[in-house]
């Protein structure tokens, strides 16, 4: 970097205390009211080693025109391709992560869930993401973006995810196409822009871990709920309802018996649960497992209580489908929750079911009996679902009183 552009640099810092109150930021250029001449938009033009060049301006176009102009006067980055594809400086952020997903099901021979396509989409139709290039991806423009989602009402926990789906993809596509800077000696530095970055993102508090429940139904909150379904949902031979037409059956009362009775996920329930898999007592289930590197998954034989097991026997089979519960979760989601509007029950979600058929049957079952129900692998997960209520520590109660004790005379 020449001594005009180090002078420049300087001055933009000195300046950007004089700069006022930070509204917008879209796409290289921030939008601040300035206390002497109100509405300034600032472009800022990134330069090696995570420093800034700045420029402020009344009209938002010429912030846009300079910052175009500055970014083709700058070298390109020297990071280089060791193989033989597309290097960072000429991919965009959108780019790499419609090619992370199609080589993720390439290799894995199998897509991304729903839900981390759905945060690729947002990804890549953000602002500060939308026209940004691979290389130009520095810890100061991750920072910037977790600001503005934060601005934007998001939660911590909620940018926590978004980062980590940004991080999974930039380190992994570097890696399948032998990103890095090739030294003299012929040690290839490795392409990783947001080493250490996480970090600092905690300390602002900017990305954080989300906060686990403990919520469990309570009273007779669970009886309501299935006889509010019972009582309320089309079945087949009914006549339908006025204005639902399209209505389709669900049968929302077993759905919700299941999940509290046998400690299913939600996609679990009304994804993997087939009638192949189903057996005498129990039902093989694919569960995920991040030990196994080739699938992220493992097969298993989960024990069913035969409450449950009768409700699954008693569901129609559907021409051609396998799913024993073959339901869109969203709709299912969408309908609990209103049940739960309906009967005035504050802050109770399907997934809290889980919680409740966990915390139910540790009191009849040792842990790691507990762990082949759940499916979990380790007892420090498990716990996050144990949350006991007052009659099952009076029951914990009974129990030690009928050990043996010596007493003081």
């Amino acid at each position: 970097m020449d001594m005009t552009v180090a002078t420049e640099v300087e001055e933009a810092a000195k300046a950007k205390k004089r700069i006022g109150k930070l509204i917008a930021y879209v796409d290289g250029v921030r939008k601040l009211v300035s206390k002497k001449k109100g509405i300034v938009y600032q472009g800022i033009v990134r330069l090696p080693k995570g420093k800034k060049l700045t420029k402020v301006f009344t009209v938002e176009q010429d912030a846009i025109d300079w910052r175009i102009a500055e970014i083709a006067k700058l070298a390109v980055r020297q990071v280089t391709n060791v193989g033989d594809q597309k290097t960072p400086g000429e991919m965009t952020m959108p780019q790499l992560f419609a090619f992370y997903e199609e080589e993720f099901e390439r290799r894995r021979r199998k897509p991304l869930s729903y839900g981390m396509q759905r945060h690729y989409v947002r990804l890549s139709a953000h602002p500060i993401f939308a026209n940004l290039r691979v290389v130009d991806l520095l810890p100061e423009v991750v920072n910037e973006y977790c600001i503005s989602r934060k601005n934007s009402g998001a939660d911590t926990s909620t940018i926590n995810v978004e980062y980590a789906m940004l991080h999974v993809a930039v380190t992994r596509v570097g890696r399948w196409k032998g990103w890095g800077m090739k030294l003299a000696d012929g040690r290839v530095i490795k392409f990783n822009p947001l080493v250490d970055v996480r970090a600092q993102l905690v300390e602002d508090d900017l990305i954080s871990e989300s906060e686990e429940r403990d919520r469990t139904c309570e009273g007779d909150e669970l009886p309501r709920l299935l006889a509010h379904f019972k009582a309320t949902e089309w079945k087949p031979g009914m006549p339908r309802p006025p204005r639902c037409g399209r209505m389709k059956w669900f049968p929302m009362a077993d759905l919700v018996a299941v999940l509290a009775g046998n400690a299913f996920r939600c996609n679990e329930l009304m994804k993997r649960l087939t009638w192949t898999n189903l057996r005498e007592k129990g039902i093989v289930l694919v569960r995920k497992d991040p030990s196994n590197k080739k699938t992220g998954t493992r097969e298993c034989l989960v024990p069913l209580r035969p409450e449950v097991l009768e409700i699954i026997r008693r569901q129609p089979r559907v021409a051609g489908e396998d799913r024993i519960f073959p339901f869109n979760h969203h709709s299912v989601w969408k309908r609990f929750k209103k049940a739960c509007k309906d009967l005035n029950i504050a802050d109770l979600r399907l997934h809290d079911m889980r919680h409740e058929a966990i915390t139910n049957l540790s009191q009849v079952m040792d842990l790691t009996d507990l762990m082949l129900v759940t499916g979990h692998k380790t007892i420090k997960n498990l716990k996050r679902y144990l949350n006991h209520k007052a009659k099952h520590v009076a029951n914990v109660s009974e129990k030690m009183a009928r050990a043996e004790m010596v007493m003081p005379a």
